[in-house]
């Protein structure tokens, strides 16, 4: 009869053999073999404490199956300060677990399996990885300082996070269910990548330095953040690119700073809501400044990724227009409306790979007149200040060509050049203001008028007069009306 290996003979996932030495019958060690008897769970914790006692660098105790303590029936870390990493791949815990004053350099939990809830309170980990991991309760974050949080394609039910700080939190193809509340806290950078949602998940008062990235996540459920002030930014970059939502899905800002916020290729609708945030600006010389997303002044340099992102933003913008309008938010519905022309007018010249050849398209277009005269039919003030001098420039180029008196005297007849001395200038003052006369009554279609043109050239200015001044009343009541309606 073959006698039973003094050695463990527990498989780890790469195929070798635990090997830890065991002294009865029993073919596997006490970390493996799920001790049940007081006698074996006090062994099994006396064995715990020999491995972080030993200085031969990390502690590997992979596939451990951890029992609850005798004085109680948790599973408890209390106090457990070691400058090194504790390996608990794969491991088991069936009684609820606790973390409490714990320090490694890294703790590797990958794989395991929680079938209570866990909490993690006042620790420091230099990495904490719960990569393909399952919590089939809660898992629980209180004032820890964990420097990488690695949680990829993990099943979370429910997750409170508060007061504790992470340089990276990466949590790609992971799936977040129930109710999961992150508050308080301080992230350098957000990973949700690929994430499934499928519960509540709410970030309030939180701060992120660098960043968050929600690329191609699904949101079943809700996804908020808020912040009592607007202050609250989310990152230098926040990229949430492509999102998909599934019937009851929600993304919800609540004051929050989306100055740095990305949405190319996600729909802008009815799923998503905007309260009290605050955009990025485009700065004006004259005039208040106008909201705008931030993707407008990041756009790509080649041409095929330039064109294409301007497709998507002129998407964002025009389904944030719609959207302001439905909700008769009319003063940020045309700071977006300025937007969606901007790409408009930009994919002109989207194509062009010479920057100076593409930034000359950009400008010599009937876009860019519209917006100079009008703002795209936003500004008044600036409809207004072109309708002033589109007649000033009338009347100097009238005089320029020739009127003269409507008796046929007082002719005014002026070649372009510097007047010599202060007569001559006051002369042409007093002609421009006869000039400004006549075409007021030109554009009003008065009959009985002071001036008449002299020669083709004056005639066809006055004839070409009206139509142009018209039109640019036209988009000065448009700019009013737009106004007014704000």
């Amino acid at each position: 009869m073959a006698r039973p290996s003094p050695y463990c003979t527990f498989r780890f996932r790469d195929g070798r053999h635990c090997g830890r030495a065991i002294h009865d019958n029993h073919s596997l060690c006490l970390f493996h073999r799920n001790p049940s008897s007081v006698a074996e769970i006090l062994s099994f914790w006396k064995a715990f404490s020999s491995a972080l006692s030993a200085d031969s660098g990390d502690v590997d105790l992979r596939g451990a199956v951890f029992p609850a303590s005798p004085q109680s029936a948790t599973t408890d870390f209390v106090d457990l300060e070691y400058d090194r990493g504790l390996n608990l791949q794969g491991a088991r815990f069936p009684s609820e677990t606790g973390f409490s004053g714990c320090s490694f350099s890294s703790l590797d939990l990958s794989e395991s399996i929680f079938e209570r809830p866990v909490s993690i309170d006042n620790c420091r980990f230099g990495a904490l990885s719960l990569n393909r991991s399952t919590i089939s309760s809660r898992l629980t974050v209180n004032a820890s300082q964990i420097e990488t949080a690695r949680i990829v394609h993990a099943r979370i039910t429910a997750a409170i996070i508060n007061a504790s700080q992470f340089d990276a939190f990466l949590c790609m193809d992971s799936t977040l269910d129930g109710s999961w509340t992150v508050d308080q806290c301080c992230f350098s950078k957000i990973d949700l990548c690929r994430a499934e949602i499928r519960g509540d998940v709410a970030v309030a008062s939180t701060e992120i330095r660098d960043g968050i990235d929600l690329r191609a996540s699904h949101i079943f459920g809700t996804l908020s953040f808020s912040s009592p002030s607007r202050a609250t930014a989310l990152g230098h970059t926040a990229g949430f690119h492509h999102l998909r939502f599934g019937p009851e899905g929600k993304l919800v800002f609540d004051g929050i700073n989306l100055s740095n916020a990305s949405f190319l290729g996600t729909p802008i609708d009815s799923n998503i809501s905007f309260r009290d945030v605050r955009w990025a600006r485009r700065r004006r010389f004259l005039g208040r400044d106008l909201r705008m997303l931030r993707d407008e002044s990041r756009l790509p340099i080649k041409a095929p990724d330039r064109s294409r992102a301007l497709v998507l933003l002129h998407e964002n913008y025009r389904e944030l227009v719609l959207d302001h309008r439905q909700r008769r938010q009319f003063s940020p519905a045309e700071d977006f409306h300025v937007g969606e022309m901007e790409c408009l007018r930009r994919r002109l010249a989207a194509n062009i790979s010479s920057p100076w050849w593409r930034r000359l398209r950009e400008t010599l277009n009937l876009l860019m007149l519209y917006r100079l005269l009008s703002l795209y039919g936003t500004s008044y003030g600036r409809a207004v200040s072109a309708l002033a001098a589109l007649i000033l420039a009338l009347a100097v180029l009238v005089m320029l060509a020739g009127i003269e008196g409507s008796g046929g005297g007082s002719l005014v007849h002026y070649s372009p050049r510097p007047a010599r001395d202060w007569g001559e200038l006051a002369n042409w003052a007093d002609d421009l203001r006869r000039t400004l006369v006549y075409m007021l009554e030109v554009v009003t279609l008065q009959r009985d008028r002071l001036m008449r043109p002299v020669g083709l050239s004056a005639r066809a200015l006055i004839s070409l007069a009206p139509v142009l001044v018209a039109g640019q009343g036209a988009l000065v009541l448009f700019a009013l009306r737009n106004s007014f309606r704000r």
